[in-house]
């Protein structure tokens, strides 16, 4: 491999192409160059075993390291170049995650979102290569374990082959501290303790199934391209995936100031996850009784109108106006023509007085159809349905709190209670107001 038959002169004119690759147990990767003859030949190679760390890392962050790995090690080689050199990978997802033709989604595990800004410093074309044409598969199975090296994701690491090491540049430090009702530790603990969080990490570390019947896992196994364990706790993109017993003690601080259901939604999207999150959002507030009294009151419903009347007195609004001058007056309105008739009631609004007033009425219209009016007592007691009953009239009244819908009437009580004001003001005596 090493022999002036296989390796070739690095040429700055040539194509460089670097093929890297990741197994269970190391990183390997392969420098070339296409010649002018048409024939890659290979420049340099290079591997290394996975630390105690790495090896716990999801596929697909063993792919992305080997990557950086390969970067890393040749960057003399391929910083700077005005042509871009093809950067070849057996894994597939890497292409979206690493292409140019899209950016790298923010919910894509912080390490990949690393790995793509440091990156983006280069100039280069990912492109697929199937496994059995990657040359440098033999080098990632074949590398040899070495005592102490520098890691991937940060320039001087010192400790990365100690089981409970933990890299302070992912996004839970930043997320947790200081900016949550529980401390990191509280977090691991809990995250320990559950039970599906532990299946979830276990599959994050040994690769997902292509299917899960457990309905507690199904929420994690549609998003498990999302998900990375670090520092002990289960992630998704830079959001921190909380076990079941923190729910109530982080929405319950989310909620403190009260927000409503979409501001505390975005907030907390912008934070943590766990399946059901929009729903317990939604339950938590809707059940929060300072905010149910300030809630605004709803909208109003749109007015309905009434129904054209087939013929004249089918149909009549009554409503009674004053007391005006210690009198009170009794308005009908026909709602076909409009025929307005005002009775003074003096000071009697009993319902045996507007039966009265209702006949006299009666005898020279007709009997009506329906009679509507508001909610009044003389209106709503019991001897004024006898009377409608038995006349065989359909009384209606309007709903409480909404003098609209017997629109009809009030606005004639405006008009006839212009009318008689003034008259009572361009009269000179009591008698003149009188027979006005």
């Amino acid at each position: 491999m090493t022999s002036e038959q296989v390796l070739a002169h690095f040429d700055p004119n040539a194509r460089i192409i670097l093929t890297v690759d990741a197994s269970p147990s190391g990183l390997g990767a392969v420098l070339s160059q296409v010649d002018l003859d048409g024939v890659e030949r290979p420049i340099s190679f290079v591997s290394r075993t996975l630390n105690s760390a790495e090896k716990r890392y999801a596929q697909i962050q063993k792919e992305a390291t080997a990557i950086i790995y390969g970067v890393r090690r040749f960057h003399q080689y391929l910083y700077g170049r005005s042509e871009p050199f093809i950067l070849r990978t057996d894994h597939k997802p890497l292409l979206s995650i690493f292409g140019a033709d899209r950016g790298i989604s923010e919910m894509s595990a912080n390490r990949l979102q690393r790995y793509a800004l440091f990156l983006s410093s280069y100039n280069y074309k990912i492109e697929y290569v199937r496994s059995a044409g990657n040359s440098a598969d033999y080098l990632s199975r074949a590398s040899l374990p070495r005592a102490m090296h520098a890691c991937a994701c940060t320039e001087e690491c010192k400790c990365c082959d100690c089981e409970v090491a933990y890299d302070r540049a992912t996004y839970v430090f930043f997320v947790v501290d200081g900016s949550m009702p529980v401390t990191l530790e509280k977090l691991r603990e809990e995250t320990k303790g559950y039970v599906v969080l532990r299946q979830v990490i276990d599959f994050i570390s040994n690769g997902w199934p292509p299917k899960v019947n457990d309905l507690r896992l199904m929420p994690y196994h549609m998003c498990r391209t999302q998900l990375s364990f670090e520092n002990g706790c289960v992630m998704r993109g830079h959001k921190v995936v909380i076990p079941t017993s923190l729910y109530q003690i982080i929405l319950k601080e989310l909620h403190a100031s009260h927000l409503g259901i979409v501001k505390t939604k975005a907030e907390a999207r912008s934070r943590f996850w766990f399946p059901g999150i929009d729903q317990a959002v939604e339950t938590m507030i809707s059940s929060c009784e300072v905010c149910i009294q300030l809630r605004p009151s709803p909208p109003r419903a749109p007015l309905a109108h009434w129904e054209f009347p087939p013929c004249p007195f089918h149909r009549i609004h009554i409503d009674f106006l004053g007391p005006i001058k210690g009198c009170v007056y009794l308005v009908a309105v026909d709602a076909h023509i409009k025929w307005v008739e005002v009775f003074n009631m003096n000071t009697a609004t009993s319902t045996a007085a507007v039966i009265v007033k209702l006949c006299e009425f009666m005898s020279r219209f007709g009997v009506p159809k329906t009679i509507v009016s508001d909610n009044g007592t003389a209106f709503y007691s019991r001897e004024f349905e006898l009377f409608c009953a038995t006349n065989g009239i359909s009384h209606m009244t309007s709903p409480v709190y909404h003098p609209p819908s017997n629109g009809q009437a009030e606005s004639f009580v405006k008009v006839v209670k212009k009318g008689i004001k003034s008259c009572l003001m361009s009269s000179h005596s009591a008698k003149d107001s009188s027979v006005r």
